[in-house]
């Protein structure tokens, strides 16, 4: 009796503490869409005077290491973009989505041959702070391997990879 008591008591606490990981993951970055009227102001006039004549695709309002951001998806000069700012319109970052041809030859490889055989789904690249940059900080590559399992590769411009991070299967 007190063992089948022990493992229920112990199935329980697992169950429990699952919840609590996934709970905790959600936390972490919590992103939900917004309507751009209820972006702030300073948000959308740093948008237009950064990247005039962007087509505002949507918004998002996201919370990142406690701190109240801003996601702008814009269209500009023919590339799709999310650009990230604070609420008083300071720019924290801008992911530029990128075809191959646009990334450095030494990036892809890079990539290749650390995952050969991956299929490349995404590329962007990454410029941090609160300057427009021409250079990318690095450059985010989403890949899916044979096995299904995706990656999340960042690379540096010289072909360094500083991040690899490895998905759960589809």
């Amino acid at each position: 009796m007190t063992t089948k008591r022990s493992l229920g008591v112990m199935k329980m606490a697992s169950y429990v503490g699952l919840i609590a990981l996934v709970v905790g993951a959600k936390t972490r970055a919590q992103e939900s869409e917004i309507r751009l009227d209820q972006v702030p102001k300073a948000v959308i006039t740093a948008t237009k005077d950064k990247f005039p004549g962007a087509e505002h695709r949507s918004a998002a309002k996201e919370t990142e290491d406690g701190k109240t951001v801003y996601e702008m998806a814009i269209t500009h000069k023919g590339h799709k973009m999310d650009v990230t700012f604070k609420e008083d319109g300071t720019l924290v970052s801008i992911e530029t989505k990128l075809a191959e041809s646009e990334v450095p030859a030494v990036v892809l490889k890079a990539v290749k041959d650390k995952h050969p055989g991956a299929k490349i789904d995404l590329i962007e690249s990454v410029k941090k702070g609160p300057q427009l940059k021409e250079e990318a900080d690095y450059f985010e590559l989403h890949l899916t391997k044979a096995d299904k399992k995706s990656v999340e590769v960042e690379v540096d411009a010289g072909g360094k990879i500083l991040k690899s991070e490895e998905g759960a299967k589809d």
